[in-house]
């Protein structure tokens, strides 16, 4: 079937640059389809720093969880492939040239308490410390800029400074598609940040009850609809969330609900050891815990969290699903359109009349654009990224003191 459908350039399980596509079987719900396309070439990928070479799509619609799989595989793919043309200097040295660039601090900035932690891996950049910089643009004025090529590129030989950034990389049939796509995840990962970490406002839309499952759908504040779903397995006592950015709040309903039956479905297989040798994060996990006590198992300061994986293991622990129950007991409310933006042309116009910036840098592989997809990577300075627990650039102390976000 999948062959039917397929670019058999981009899928083929002998040549193609995805060599494996998998419809999994989703037990508690079977009207999801949960899909996973398996990139061929591993040997790109960097091993202190390894990038998920999986792509996966969940959705009711077939087509949507097949293409959406394939979508993130060919990001995973192109993420990781560091071209020899960067620029290697100084940010004294790019002054000094009268060149136009952004500094790392503007886009990730830890704070000097975590730095100082016993473990931290980076360093803070200093303007005499040479790096590599990726040429991109602003995607409002089309000025060219240098950013920092570790923010572009996962796979990449210098981790410095800062933990590989993990939001902000889409694909897309053209580049303006793929732009929007990306743009939204930026917008998304930053809205769920500073909703779970700093108490920005939430408003509690929707509950679905369903044969032992709670789902809770949340509007979080915003410049367009996004949506956290905690999905509360009131069986196996573990619980996850799902995020979506979307211009419509329907469609990033249903969005982040199939974002949460993906976690969810990979919360049971780690209860119930169904995880791959072959899989690089299963060298990241704690030991088995019968009792599933897996909050006694990391550091207080969470600062031994390095990976996205020890989140849902921390939240396999059923202490970490009666601490969040009280989420249960809330009261839906109408969702708020003021403010919101639900088109790309809004948005754009946003951006523009409040001076801020969308950095783009086209991350295209040569194969992957003969075979008509675009691949990009949007930095927006001042947004939060993505990063495992223990690299959030954000006050250590809100890290110490806050649970850990229930996603990977």
């Amino acid at each position: 079937m999948v062959e039917n459908i397929v670019n058999s350039a981009l899928y083929n399980k002998y040549t193609g640059i995805i060599k494996k596509i998998e419809l999994l079987k989703v037990e508690s719900f079977t009207e999801f389809k949960l899909v996973r396309s398996t990139v061929t070439d591993r040997n790109k990928y960097d091993k202190n720093y390894l990038f998920d070479g999986v792509g996966t799509g969940c959705s009711i619609d077939f087509d949507t969880a097949l293409y959406s799989s394939m979508g993130e595989a060919i990001e995973r793919y192109c993420a990781n492939i560091v071209p020899e043309s960067l620029k290697l200097a100084s940010e004294e040295e790019l002054d000094a040239e009268k060149s136009t660039f952004y500094k790392l601090d503007e886009f990730i900035r830890y704070s000097n308490k975590l730095l100082e932690q016993r473990g931290f891996p980076f360093k803070k950049a200093k303007k005499t410390d040479k790096m590599y910089w990726k040429e991109s643009f602003n995607y409002l004025t089309n000025e060219e800029c240098f950013v920092p090529a570790s923010l572009i590129y996962v796979n990449f030989i210098d981790h410095s400074f800062n933990f590989p950034n993990l939001s902000g990389v889409a694909s897309g049939s053209n580049f303006d598609n793929a732009v929007q796509s990306a743009l939204l995840e930026v917008i998304e990962r930053d809205a769920s940040i500073k909703w779970w970490y700093y108490d920005s406002k939430e408003r509690l839309i929707k509950k679905e009850i369903k044969e032992g499952f709670t789902f809770l759908f949340y509007q979080l504040d915003a410049i367009i609809p996004t949506i956290a779903t905690f999905i509360y397995d009131n069986i196996r006592k573990v619980v996850a969330v799902g995020f979506s950015a979307k211009f419509d709040i329907e469609e990033a309903m249903i969005k982040s609900k199939a974002e949460a039956i993906q976690l969810h479905y990979n919360m049971i297989n780690l209860i119930d050891g169904n995880i791959s040798d072959d899989d690089p994060v299963k060298s990241y996990l704690k030991s088995n815990k019968e009792d599933r006590y897996y909050i006694d198992a990391f550091r207080k300061d969470k600062m031994d969290m390095f990976d996205l994986i020890h989140n849902l293991q921390y939240y396999l622990d059923p202490r970490a699903f009666d601490l969040l129950k009280y989420r249960l007991s809330g009261i839906v409310e109408e969702p708020t359109f003021k403010d919101l933006h639900t088109d790309f042309t809004s948005l754009l116009d946003y951006f523009k009349l409040n001076n801020k910036k969308i950095i783009v840098s086209d991350v295209t592989s040569n194969d992957i654009r003969k075979m008509g997809w675009e691949v990009v990577r949007v930095l927006v300075p001042g947004f939060i990224i993505n990063a495992p627990t223990a690299y959030l650039p954000i006050d250590f102390k809100t890290i110490v003191d806050k649970l850990p976000l229930p996603h990977s």
